[in-house]
């Protein structure tokens, strides 16, 4: 298994860079999966939920926290246990933890 992260700002093309990186690795008869973060599990979609809402302000130290739990999750359920050839995580679009104001 080989895994390709694609970083960078929101709007700079990274989706679209994965969606050409992947229909290239099909292409060549490899099977692809595309993560994002946090997410891609069901705990981290429900953690994805948690970081989005803006009614309940979160303090950093919390944020982080359920970024590494969503990552955690991510490793044990998407990562360790993959058959596939290549993974893509994408990353977060909403910021990083302790990015919000």
């Amino acid at each position: 298994m080989r895994i390709i992260s694609f970083e960078g700002i929101e709007g700079v093309g990274k989706s679209t860079q994965i969606e050409l990186l992947k229909n290239y690795i099909q292409k060549n008869n490899y099977t692809v999966e595309v993560l994002r973060e946090p997410g891609s599990t069901e705990t981290g979609e429900m953690i994805r939920e948690i970081l989005l809402n803006n009614h309940n302000p979160l303090a950093n130290q919390t944020e982080l926290l359920l970024m590494f739990a969503a990552r955690s999750e991510l490793v044990k359920h998407k990562i360790n246990n993959s058959n596939y050839d290549f993974l893509h995580p994408v990353p977060d679009e909403t910021g990083s933890p302790g990015s919000r104001t």
